[in-house]
C-alpha cells in the first residue's frame, strides 16, 4: 500500500510542476491563487510533502484551472 501512495504522490508532483510551468506560473503565483504556502507547494513538487490532503489537491487543481484528474494521471 505504501508503494501505491508513493507512486500517486510522484504522479501528482510531476504533473503539478509540469502544468504550473506550462501555464507560466511561479510557485509564488500558484501559492496566491491556491492559498497554499509556497514552501509546501515546493515540497509537493519535490515529492517531499509529509502529507497531502485531497482538499489541497482540489485547491491546486482549481488554482491551475485543470480537471482534478490531470493531477493524478
Amino acid at each position: 500500500m505504501k508503494k501505491e501512495k508513493s507512486e500517486l504522490l510522484t504522479k501528482i508532483a510531476f504533473n503539478l510542476k509540469r502544468i504550473r510551468v506550462d501555464k507560466n506560473l511561479t510557485i509564488g503565483e500558484l501559492s496566491e491563487k491556491s492559498g497554499i504556502n509556497k514552501s509546501y507547494l515546493k515540497k509537493i513538487e519535490e515529492n517531499n510533502a509529509p502529507r497531502l490532503s485531497i482538499s489541497k489537491v482540489i485547491k491546486i487543481a482549481s488554482a491551475l484551472d485543470v480537471n482534478l484528474r490531470e493531477l493524478f494521471t
